[in-house]
């Protein structure tokens, strides 16, 4: 259901929000505050008569460790010489510290005119995204950016891979699995928390993070009950080119990010019994169309198939090499994203009826691949993982149809309904909230 912007904007002009101005304001001068001690922490290396005593220098001066002042110096270094640009818009006000430092990190691996170029691109976008969404928008950019070295980075990576026991206070300890390969990671938590999912649900008074510390243990000493045998899955998107060997394009695991294109390809192969859920994109009018298939398309199809599958708006289209596979899609005509003009809410279409107060399978599936993730500012909990939230509550008329769901993860979801947050759909896929002290935050689409 679409909200005229205006009448959303005029009722927040009402409200007093100069506290949250105010708030906003010191955090920048703050950033232009931290800025200026990363240039005088680079004056004192550059004074320092031996180079190799310039933490030592610092960490007199300020009472720090010897390994902290050496830690803020080479981030000082970094961000002063290496990346200019990061400390001008720190200069600024427009990137604080933790943000300058995620950017710092993810481009560490790079040489410097790579690093300068990818940091100058997420620079516009930094100030309004969280540390988490900035640090995958940069994993994905370094990953494009030169997809061969990405792979070998995360062979080497993964040839560290250990197990280390950190002994904590009170008799207690931390078993930690360090450079394990993502899809197996993401897996085998995947399958801790469906396990104690299963245990709380039948009526296991301990919290959901008891539960599964308690499984993680018993599932290591090999303590085996009903509830164990439960499997671990990720939910993988990516590109078909990628799948069809024919581009090496980050794939995205919700809950964890970008991964290469190679363990895109592996977790594809393995999942060859299963159906999957497809979502096609046009990034130039922002349509998508879904569907499931019934039987699984070849994993090696010649180049030319491929193309003519990308290419192609129908799925039941057969594919010259390739094998037909007959799908369910979400519904007859395109559903334009995010502008486009509400669908038909016919009753009895594949949606089901918009009078009906849960949605079907096909709207539910719809919904998820074209939010993604919570619809909340700044919350990356992936879709499958949230509540399909009626914007117009469905008690006050609320249709259950695509411009009227989105999903919140359980917090946000109680923030909407108990914390006197306002939301509003102004168009199918883009929300506007407006917070208790009257901000107004726009959530767009996440990029295909």
């Amino acid at each position: 259901m679409s909200v005229d912007t205006g009448i959303v904007v005029a009722d927040a002009m009402h409200c007093d929000a100069a506290i949250v101005d105010e708030l906003v304001a010191s955090w920048r001068e703050l950033s232009e505050r931290q800025a200026v001690v990363l240039a005088k922490l680079v004056a004192v290396f550059d004074t320092t008569p031996v180079a190799e005593f310039a933490p030592f220098e610092i960490a007199a001066a300020l009472a720090w460790t010897r390994q902290a002042a050496a830690a803020q110096l080479d981030l000082a270094m970094d961000v002063v010489r290496r990346l200019p640009d990061i400390h001008a818009a720190m200069a600024h006000g427009d990137l604080d510290l933790p943000k300058a430092r995620v950017i710092r990190d993810g481009v560490a691996t790079l040489d410097l005119g790579l690093a300068r170029r990818i940091a100058a691109t997420v620079l516009p976008v930094a100030p309004s995204l969280t540390t988490g969404q900035l640090r995958a928008r940069l994993a994905k950019l370094v990953i494009e950016a030169d997809p061969a070295a990405a792979a070998a980075r995360h062979r080497a990576r993964v040839r560290d891979r250990r197990v280390e026991l950190q002994p904590t206070e009170d008799s207690c300890a931390n078993v930690l699995g360090l450079n394990l390969p993502a899809d197996a990671a993401l897996a085998a938590v995947n399958r801790i928390t469906a396990i104690a999912r299963a245990v709380k649900q039948a009526g296991d008074p301990r919290s959901l993070d008891q539960i599964r510390a308690d499984t993680f243990l018993d599932l290591l000493l090999g303590v085996t009950t009903d509830s164990t045998r439960a499997g671990g899955s990720v939910e993988l998107v990516a590109t078909l080119d990628t799948l069809a060997r024919l581009a090496n394009k980050p794939g995205h695991l919700n809950g964890y990010g970008p991964v290469i294109a190679d363990i895109a390809r592996q977790i594809a192969q393995q999942q060859r019994h299963t159906p999957w859920h497809f979502t096609i994109y046009d990034t130039t009018t922002g349509e998508i169309h879904t569907g499931t298939t019934r039987a699984r398309p070849h994993t090696n199809p010649t180049p030319s198939s491929a193309a003519s599958t990308a290419a192609s708006s129908s799925p039941n289209t057969p594919r010259g090499g390739h094998r037909r596979h007959t799908a369910h899609p979400a519904h007859g005509p395109n559903t334009k994203h995010p502008n486009a003009s509400r669908p038909s809410a016919a009753s009895g279409g594949v949606f089901g009826d918009p009078g009906r107060r849960f949605p079907n399978a096909a709207l539910a599936r719809h919904i998820r691949a074209r939010d993604r993730m919570c619809r909340a500012p700044g919350c990356r909990r992936p879709a499958l993982q949230t509540d399909l939230d009626h914007t117009i509550a469905h008690r006050d008329g609320g249709r259950t149809e695509p411009g009227n769901l989105g999903p919140l993860c359980r917090f946000h979801h109680r923030a909407k309904h108990q914390g006197r947050w306002r939301l509003w759909q102004i168009s199918p896929g883009i929300f506007v909230w407006r917070s208790p002290l009257g901000k107004l935050y726009i959530v767009g689409p996440e990029p295909p």
